[in-house]
């Protein structure tokens, strides 16, 4: 049996529970920070709208089967793009925060992979917001499953919610007749009313403490499923991460592909219309693909370029600038206990790494790419030479070398001129869009590079000569490119796209003017590329 004067001793006059500020988001942030927030989902949200689930339509499903799902993407969103992360203590938080997302969040922050994402979003606007919706997306589609590893069944969640109402209910109606009866008892009324208010707040305390005893079961199910299913749930929070990993990643390529690496554009606004622009366009899409083949064969052979200055004494310090890193850092990363290590002093800058280390780039010289753009290109040949194009333009460019993109059919098209100074998404977009669609003739694309060859700006250029044909060439044209190449020192690959066009294609014409020529019917493009890449870069 209760007392009265036990049950008055847990609630005090004058406090109202419900005024207790309880969070729904495990992750502290500030007003700026929440307001930063919403602006990127407003955008991204735009972006997705008609076209795939946007953040908010993953959030009003996915809530419907947990109430505190819409509060994890704000979560999310801050464990990858603030520098410095705390946590909200226990309990200051609801409790479908403390159960379900305050679990999530932690199995993100042990996760080997959350380093390597870490290491893309942080500070970065649209990879954090695009990682955050792959991440909600995917625990969506898999949340009947987690829910249930979690919970044991479907139905138990509902119940709890409903246990948790009533006992909001049950509990307000009990503070009321506290309240009741802390007044009747002051102004000395009518002592059957005291006694019947008395009576009242025993009986709602037993019924709030038979809410709690059953809440208390289904939280020691949850408590056991989940300890019994940790396996299977941080597989599937694991699963999330990683295609948030790649869709950040694809995300983080197509902007640099695309002419943002130099600083256009910056903005959350201009980086989505770029996305969209290269959605809509099936052409950039494919081209997109290509390039992120690409990309990997330029690293690598960027990465074989580098050499430390001589002259310069190397001492140790800690940071994160991956150029920088001692060998020894780099081996935490050779093994799956030790990579969280390593993504875990990146983030907190204590990696070691050289002091006053001097990179000096020892490639070649400026790049003259001409392109065959007549109609027997287009499809796949098309679509590679570009790609091959805008690959070897980004290299040029980080490199501070000038990069010239020479396009022709019977006749020369629009000359691109690039550096690192005027290097944009518009004349990446440009070459890609470029088509001619004519004949074929070799005299103007080589009468121009012979003018670029004198032009100091391509001093010791590299040129690249890419065609699928026969074609013709005037002989004094040809004579004076030879004479100058000589003269200048400069050597001129050629690139026969003649596979599948067996009797189409010949050499004939451009091994007169190339000093090496890689055929796409003897070797892969891929190989193709690597060997360009080694010569020029």
């Amino acid at each position: 049996m209760f007392n009265i004067d036990e049950i008055l001793s847990n609630y005090p006059e004058n406090i109202d529970s419900n005024k207790i500020k309880k969070f729904d988001t495990t992750i502290n942030h500030t007003r700026m920070e929440n307001l930063i927030y919403k602006e990127k989902k407003k955008s991204l949200d735009e972006m997705y709208r008609g076209i795939d689930y946007t953040i908010s339509d993953i959030e009003e499903k996915a809530s419907e089967k947990l109430s505190s799902f819409k509060f994890l993407s704000q979560d999310i969103f801050n464990m990858f793009y603030k520098v410095n992360i705390s946590d909200r203590k226990k309990e200051d938080l609801s409790t479908n925060a403390k159960k379900f997302n305050k679990q999530i969040i932690q199995n993100i922050k042990e996760n080997q992979d959350y380093g390597a994402l870490k290491m893309l979003t942080e500070g970065n606007d649209l990879e954090s917001i695009e990682g955050t919706r792959e991440f909600i997306k995917q625990l969506y589609d898999n949340l009947d499953i987690l829910l249930e590893d979690i919970t044991g069944n479907k139905g138990t969640l509902k119940q709890l919610d409903k246990k948790k109402k009533a006992l909001e209910s049950k509990q307000k109606q009990l503070n009321n007749n506290i309240d009741l009866y802390h007044h009747l008892k002051g102004k000395e009324g009518n002592k059957e009313e005291l006694k019947a208010a008395e009576k009242k707040i025993k009986a709602l305390h037993r019924q709030v403490e038979g809410i709690i005893k059953q809440i208390n079961k289904f939280n020691d199910i949850i408590k056991y499923k989940t300890k019994n299913n940790r396996d299977k749930i941080e597989n599937r929070i694991d699963n999330a991460l990683k295609n948030s990993l790649i869709k950040v990643q694809e995300v983080k390529d197509t902007l640099e592909i695309w002419g943002t690496e130099n600083g256009t554009p910056q903005t959350m606004e201009g980086k989505t219309k770029l996305i969209e622009k290269i959605k809509k366009n099936p052409l950039f899409l494919n081209i997109a693909k290509e390039l992120g083949k690409l990309r990997k064969l330029t690293n690598s052979s960027i990465n074989k370029k580098y050499t430390i200055g001589r002259g310069k004494k190397i001492g140790i310090e800690y940071g994160n600038n991956l150029n920088k890193i001692l060998p020894s850092e780099l081996v935490l990363l050779a093994n799956k206990e030790t990579k969280p290590i390593f993504y875990k002093k990146y983030v907190e800058k204590k990696l070691k790494q050289y002091k006053e280390k001097k990179e000096i780039f020892v490639g070649r010289g400026h790049v003259i790419f001409m392109a065959d753009e007549s109609g027997s290109t287009s499809g796949n040949r098309a679509i590679w030479t570009k790609a091959l194009a805008i690959s070897l333009m980004g290299i040029s460019v980080k490199e501070h070398r000038n990069f010239a993109y020479i396009p022709y059919d019977t006749r020369v098209g629009n000359i691109q001129h690039v550096n690192n100074t005027n290097y944009s998404e518009d004349i990446v977009l440009a070459i890609a869009n470029s088509y001619l669609g004519g004949g074929t003739n070799f005299t103007e694309p080589i009468k121009i590079a012979s003018k670029l060859i004198k032009d100091n700006r391509y001093e010791n250029a590299d040129l690249v000569f890419v065609t699928d044909g026969h074609a013709t060439i005037d002989s004094n044209v040809l004579d004076y490119f030879n004479t100058l190449k000589k003269e200048k020192k400069v050597k001129c690959v050629g690139i026969l796209l003649d596979k599948s066009r067996i009797g189409k294609a010949s050499d004939k014409t451009i091994k007169k003017f190339c000093d090496k020529i890689y055929k796409t019917s003897e070797i892969s493009n891929e190989k193709i590329a690597q060997k360009l890449m080694n010569q020029i870069i």
